[in-house]
């Protein structure tokens, strides 16, 4: 739990940091994402949570985390890889927050120790998925300097 509140701090600041010498328009276009990435990061967790009664595949997760991620990170370059620590984040604290209140879980065993093995790969796959958006943005930008 601590941990998760220090990576909450740390990408919070970083955020923040980020922005400090911006004009006021790039910090309320930086809310708006902030706030898009919390959407994009509830619904994920709704659906792991709530769709199929939580019985959704690990499969369709990962899928929606990749490409979140990926599409962020292309879209939005380092301020998109550190935004989606956002999406990630509720994910395993909606698990948390379950076992906290003692509500049902589908997540076998529900152990604090089973949503931090959550928690890291999650996080595996949305670095993963920022790798791959930030290589394509890398990509498709080098691609259009050669034309030009």
């Amino acid at each position: 739990m601590k941990k998760s509140l220090i990576s909450v701090c740390l990408i919070v600041g970083a955020i923040a940091s980020a922005s400090h010498m911006r004009s006021p328009g790039a910090k309320s276009m930086l809310l708006v994402r902030g706030v898009l990435a919390t959407v994009v990061g509830l619904v994920i967790a709704g659906v792991d949570n709530l769709v199929f009664e939580g019985e959704v595949s690990p499969i369709v997760i990962v899928g929606l985390l990749l490409v979140a991620s990926a599409v962020m990170a292309a879209l939005w370059r380092a301020q998109g890889a550190l935004l989606t620590g956002v999406v990630w984040l509720w994910l395993p604290l909606t698990h948390v927050v379950k076992k906290m209140l003692g509500l049902h879980d589908t997540l076998h065993p529900n152990t604090y120790a089973s949503i931090a093995k959550l928690a890291i790969f999650s996080l595996v796959v949305v670095a993963v998925g920022d790798a791959v958006g930030l290589a394509l943005r890398r990509s498709t930008h080098s691609d259009l300097q050669k034309d030009a």
